[in-house]
């Protein structure tokens, strides 16, 4: 986190900062304790999950971001936004059933096949 905020520091507007000091802590102390909280979180899921499960908090964790923004802040999503979100539920469902496109092919042919009998 460190190096990332050394490497954007050249791209901050500095004129558009919260004119309160006691402003710019709570953004800062936003970013480092709820970042902070959520990689010890997916840090220790490591030790205990299987890589897709993995895969799937990582994919989950935007689409938190965007909720949490809608419901804190009245922030609406946009299309692209409700589409991604609607894309990573399926994803998400889809891996926590087991579902895969060769299975439901699979089923289908099989499902065809037995019709012609």
């Amino acid at each position: 986190m460190f190096i990332g905020t050394i490497a954007f520091l050249p791209l901050v507007n500095f004129h558009d900062l919260p004119p309160a000091g006691h402003q710019v802590f709570a953004i800062v102390a936003l970013g480092l304790f709820h970042t902070t909280f959520m990689y010890i979180l997916l840090y220790g899921a490591f030790k205990k999950a299987a890589t897709g499960s993995i895969a799937v908090l990582g994919f989950v964790y935007p689409l938190v971001a965007v909720l949490v923004d809608f419901l804190a802040f009245g922030k609406v999503m946009n299309t692209e936004q409700m589409i991604g979100g609607v894309l990573i539920l399926l994803s998400a469902t889809a891996y926590a059933t087991g579902f895969s496109p060769q299975k439901a092919l699979r089923a289908l042919r099989l499902n065809h096949e037995g019709r012609k009998e």
